[in-house]
């Protein structure tokens, strides 16, 4: 049978984004289009490519960020090397069909293709709904590992469906309790929307509490990112606020493709001392605006660490029982090239050999 490569970018968003149309609706995952990956160009992540293999009607994507190796500390690279990771977010190959005859030629053809751009290694962050590291097992050079628990909360049926599905008994009452609490004060007030008002409100309150928190520098995102995240939302996210006193105290950002909504950022007032309810309130709202307009799930993500007992994976557990695993993968193109980078950047910053030492990637940290 006569078989296709393409590759894409993301200046094609019509292109690339129809590749995806071709699939199931379950699969039409938010972080797989084009303007998704856009964003992440914008926040200097690399450059975007969508990998497609076709053989008549079955199709195989896998849209990842490539970056070059130009230096490893103060040695640079004369060669011409790259390597590629997941965007910020939960992608890795999807196809259209589960035929492994068919998966084994189009892993073969993007092998050859990554080899012959020069790709020295990779990095996977699987999608926890579609469970998409089990698309190929075959991969010799293909390792996956568990990383953490994710959850997730059906949204089909109506408003009443979803309270009665919310984990029973005092956590339910509890919930319950926080929303009416919410409703009655007149100091409280919500919405949704996705106004220049509301939206630089979120970016200030989302760098302040990352500051607060003390996240890895990557996670303030550059002004391009937050820029291109506003146009981004105008279609396919909104954000849900809430105000105390008057003052906003929490905004959740939702994106949205499909059937499914991602719990992609939030921010909260780290300086108001606001009622501990609101916080179980203002997310409940959040699952609630999406209930009947289409949406059949909605992925809440996990906590902050890996440990089953984590808080922020406690309180989202409340909200739902539904979990599902996030899987990582990596996998080495050039085992020569990438021993050599490994090698320089253990002599180069051997203090970090501990922290760093162990992730695929290990090269492109200098802290």
């Amino acid at each position: 049978m006569n078989s296709m490569v393409e590759i894409f970018h993301t200046g094609e968003a019509r292109a690339w984004n129809g590749e995806l149309a071709t699939l199931p609706l379950d699969k039409r995952q938010v972080g797989f289009l084009a303007e998704y990956h856009h964003l992440l160009e914008c926040n200097g992540d690399g450059c975007a490519e969508l990998f497609v293999y076709t053989e008549g009607d079955h199709k195989f994507l896998y849209p990842y960020m490539l970056n070059p190796i130009k230096r490893i500390g103060e040695t640079e690279i004369t060669d011409e090397l790259y390597d590629i990771q997941s965007v910020y977010g939960y992608t890795g190959p999807i196809a259209s069909v589960r035929d492994e005859a068919f998966l084994r030629r189009a892993n073969d053809a993007f092998e050859a293709y990554v080899r012959d751009r020069h790709v020295v290694a990779e990095f996977v962050r699987f999608n926890p709904l579609l469970q998409n590291q089990e698309l190929l097992p075959f991969a010799e050079n293909l390792r996956t590992f568990p990383d953490k628990t994710f959850v997730f909360r059906p949204l089909d049926g109506t408003v009443n469906t979803l309270w009665d599905s919310i984990v029973p008994g005092k956590k339910r009452r509890c919930l319950r309790n926080c929303c009416k609490q919410a409703d009655e004060s007149s100091e409280v007030a919500w919405g949704c929307d996705t106004s220049r008002e509301v939206f630089d409100a979120f970016v200030a309150l989302y760098l302040k509490h990352m500051e607060h928190i003390g996240a890895d520098d990557y996670y303030s995102h550059s002004p391009a990112y937050f820029e291109a995240l506003y146009e981004f939302l105008q279609t396919r996210g909104t954000l849900v606020w809430m105000r105390y006193q008057g003052r906003f105290t929490a905004i959740n950002c939702y994106i949205h493709e499909g059937a499914t909504v991602y719990y992609h950022h939030s921010a909260r007032d780290v300086e108001l001392n606001a009622p501990a309810y609101l916080q179980s309130a203002h997310f409940m709202n959040g699952l609630l605006h999406f209930v009947g307009k289409g949406f059949n799930q909605c992925l809440l993500g996990g906590g902050r660490t890996r440990d089953d007992d984590d808080s922020l994976l406690r309180f989202k557990l409340a909200f739902s029982k539904e979990t599902a695993g996030l899987f990582l993968g990596k996998r080495i193109h050039d085992p020569v090239q990438y021993e050599r980078i490994c090698e320089l950047w253990a002599r180069e910053f051997p203090h970090l050999t501990e922290k760093r030492g162990s992730l695929v990637l290990r090269y492109r940290f200098e802290v």
